[in-house]
């Protein structure tokens, strides 16, 4: 597992979309913890510290501390969890 702490918002996702019981990533800003993490446009956000993201406010809420678990999936099916 990766580790990281959270970096100011502009620095790990430009856009991402609510899609069910998830949040899919729409667009890396090059240079940013999530590139570095291999995170690439179509990467899927399941869960923070194990709370499932419905939509894009629970990323935002749920993202508020320094440091958080990150679980995903890949777009070539890899499930991966950062902390």
């Amino acid at each position: 597992a990766n580790t990281f702490s959270k970096p100011p918002r502009a620095a790990f996702f430009v856009l991402a979309s609510p899609v069910g019981p998830m949040v899919r990533v729409s667009k890396v800003q090059p240079e940013s913890i999530a590139a570095e993490l291999g995170i690439t446009p179509g990467t899927e956000l399941l869960a923070v510290d194990g709370r499932a993201l419905d939509d894009f406010l629970d990323w935002e809420f749920l993202t508020a501390d320094d440091a958080f678990e990150l679980e995903a999936k890949l777009p070539d099916g890899e499930h991966v969890v950062f902390e």
